[in-house]
């Protein structure tokens, strides 16, 4: 009929997702993730890549160990996918996948459990950098 319907641009494998997809291929341009703490779901979409309004636990580790650059550090990925894996059943209403809801639900969502997990094992790690370097002294 010649009109374009709202889920024909942003539904799954609407053209928003087809552009996005395809400029993120090219590398003409540094990728901007969306900072987790300010927008969890600016994040959420972004890692949402098929517009299908769910992220699995595989897809949640990847965007992790993305956004905050942990693919060097096997011991912080390991922590990060059995903790992952541990809190995933009471997030997941069943389907698999983590939606939207589950992810931002304010202080009990995926995310901010997660930026909390991670915030706890970074200010662990810094704990014991920084004893070993006092018995270094």
């Amino acid at each position: 009929d010649g009109q374009i319907e709202y889920h024909d641009l942003v539904g799954p494998n609407g053209l928003f997702y087809y552009v996005r997809k395809m400029y993120r291929k090219s590398g003409s341009a540094k990728q901007f993730i969306p900072d987790i703490h300010r927008s969890k779901e600016a994040w959420f979409r972004y890692w949402d890549e098929d517009g299908s309004g769910g992220l699995s636990c595989e897809e949640v580790l990847r965007s992790m160990v993305k956004t905050f650059n942990l693919s060097s550090d096997q011991q912080t990925l390991t922590g990060l996918r059995n903790s992952l894996a541990a809190m995933w059943p009471f997030f997941d209403d069943g389907s698999g996948e983590i939606n939207m809801d589950e992810f931002c639900r304010p202080d009990v969502g995926l995310g901010d459990t997660l930026i909390l997990n991670l915030k706890l094992n970074v200010d662990q790690e810094t704990r014991e950098r920084e004893a070993r370097e006092r018995e270094v002294r």
